[in-house]
């Protein structure tokens, strides 16, 4: 697949980093077309969104009523913060810690 320099390759070319980095296996989407990039197999499934550029929370709200999650997260480029029980980690510190929990 060949990438160009804008945003939506750089989008697809980090969030397959991500994926592969952290070994995900799985995805959700329903029927409204909410999604969340991956699943890890836990307990309690972790959802975990991916977002290069602008982040929101549909997908991750969409799971989580559905599945009675308590967390989630979203892997960003470079943006941290908390919002509506989200946490959103930069992405160099989801690679250095890799721990969802």
């Amino acid at each position: 697949m060949a990438f160009s320099n804008d945003a939506n390759s750089r989008s697809r070319l980090f969030e397959s980093l991500i994926v592969n980095q952290l070994g995900a296996e799985f995805f959700w989407r329903d029927p409204r077309q909410h999604e969340v990039g991956m699943v890890l197999p836990q307990k309690e499934p972790v959802p975990i969104e991916v977002k290069y550029g602008d982040v929101g929370f549909d997908g991750l709200e969409a799971f989580a009523a559905k599945f009675k999650t308590k967390k989630g997260y979203i892997v960003s480029y470079n943006k941290e913060e908390t919002k509506k029980g989200v946490r959103v980690i930069s992405a160099h510190k989801a690679l250095a810690g890799r721990r969802f929990a």
